[in-house]
């Protein structure tokens, strides 16, 4: 019953895997999600015992072809689920490393061996469960059922989980995916692992997971914090513990516990962002605050400031080192720059309204970065103020609604060529000025004589 609805395709290849006297096992995430998660898996995994790599290329017919260099995986293109081609794989005796990047290894293939055995290469016992096509048993060496319904992440075998480190970042995305927390080993183990030699690709497409697909990222974070994870690769990250707030603004605390609210918070908002800026918009929301670690400033009177940490150059950098995806870098920063514009708009200021929304490229943007607003200002003290929430929602509807008008609206009175007839030559002052006017207009002023006699008074006032 489980295995239902796997589509003909599929089906067609287990029946010819059987026939040539192989054993198909579905593994992974398929059987994770289906008999755990009760939620739809994105693909199917299938590790073939009792047939040889050539056997089973022969099984599976014309067009099968092998991925990787010796690693035992095939696919044949047209066999596929969810429009994902079904991966066909040999069981692993051992993972033998050539090297210390993360795909310095070659393997030893062993048809032959048990599902037990196959299964300690597995990272997490929740992911190490596997379908008997045959007899349709479900296969739990490690105890993965019981441990999901304790939603705990425990490693399959301390040694094999130690010799892929990315191991680590994938742990943390399911912590957050699943809501589960670390085994005491796991915890132990992650200490002693690192993130050094790993591709900077691989480490964003954990990282992604962790925001995108989690319902609570916080677990996640929380989980690298506690292994030091934290301190050792993202610092501006880890640096947030010490940083105190406010606590009449903030009584969850330091400013990491800000963090690990708001993501989670971001995370239910997640949907309702812009597709294209969805992933911008989660990894915004983690380091939105990273700036309050070089502006916080404590005063004699106890005061907690932190001035234009929205600005500050600890955003970029740490975006810098979660990703190299140049979108969530770009839009990621511009969307973390934006976050404090807020208050004008709560307060009803037309000019910051105009003036936010004219500086987004697009009414996708200003949505995206409002949504940022709402799950920054979604604090405990939010919650028992009822109308600053509702304040914020309507501010939203009100920006999202009238961010077509305002990007549509007429060109500035005064132009570039109108400032160089004052006499200001070709350069960055020019755009300057025309910042300048920009804002008198969003004040009301539209007279061109008024805003050049006040461009020529600027001048003055700057000589």
């Amino acid at each position: 019953m489980i295995l239902l609805g796997i589509g003909p395709a599929p089906e067609w290849a287990l029946r010819r895997i059987t026939e040539a006297g192989g054993r198909p096992v579905i593994v992974g995430g398929y059987v994770r999600d289906v008999l755990l998660a009760q939620c739809p898996p994105n693909d199917i995994d299938v590790e073939v015992f009792g047939l040889t790599l050539e056997q089973l290329m022969a099984a599976l017919g014309k067009g099968t072809e092998e991925i990787g260099d010796s690693f035992g995986v095939v696919i044949r293109p047209n066999i596929k689920y969810n429009e994902q081609p079904v991966q066909f794989s040999l069981p692993r005796r051992r993972e033998i490393k050539t090297g210390e990047a993360h795909t310095d290894f070659t393997v030893e293939l062993d048809p032959q061996m048990s599902y037990e055995d196959a299964a300690l290469r597995r990272d997490l016992t929740i992911n190490s469960l596997g379908i008997d096509w045959i007899s349709r048993e479900i296969l739990d060496p490690f105890n993965g059922q019981e441990d999901w319904q304790e939603k705990i992440a425990r490693p399959v075998n301390l040694v094999t989980f130690a010799e892929d480190h990315l191991r680590i970042l994938r742990a943390a995305q399911f912590m957050s995916r699943f809501e589960l927390k670390p085994a005491p080993e796991l915890i132990e183990l992650g200490k002693t692992m690192t993130q050094e030699h790993l591709a900077s690709e691989r480490v964003h497409g954990e990282w992604s997971k962790l925001l995108m697909k989690g319902s609570k990222p916080s677990k996640g974070v929380a989980f690298l914090r506690d292994i030091g994870w934290l301190e050792k690769f993202y610092p501006e990250l880890a640096h947030l513990e010490s940083v105190p707030q406010d606590t009449h603004w903030h009584p969850e605390g330091n400013v990491l516990n800000h963090t690990l609210e708001v993501i989670d918070r971001a995370a239910n908002r997640r949907n309702k962002v812009p597709e294209e800026h969805r992933e911008a918009f989660m990894f915004a929301a983690l380091v939105h605050d990273v700036g309050k670690g070089d502006h916080t400033e404590q005063h004699d009177d106890g005061k907690i400031t932190a001035y234009r940490h929205e600005k500050s150059d600890l955003i970029p950098q740490t975006l810098e080192l979660l990703s190299k995806k140049a979108h969530v870098r770009v839009y990621g920063k511009y969307f973390a720059n934006q976050h404090m514009k807020k208050t004008g708009v709560l307060l009803g200021r037309k000019r910051s309204v105009r003036r936010f929304v004219r500086k987004a490229d697009s009414p996708d943007v200003v949505w995206s970065i409002y949504h940022l607003w709402a799950a920054d200002g979604g604090s405990n003290w939010a919650h028992q103020n009822p109308d600053v929430v509702a304040k914020l929602e309507d501010a939203i509807e009100f920006v999202y609604k009238k961010g077509d008008t305002y990007q549509d609206r007429p060109q500035l009175p005064v132009n570039g060529k109108d400032i160089m007839d004052l006499g200001v030559p070709q350069g960055p002052q020019i755009g300057e000025l025309l910042e300048f006017v920009a804002d008198l207009v969003d004040d009301g002023n539209t007279d061109k004589e008024e805003l050049l006699r006040l461009v020529q008074e600027r001048l003055s006032e700057g000589a």
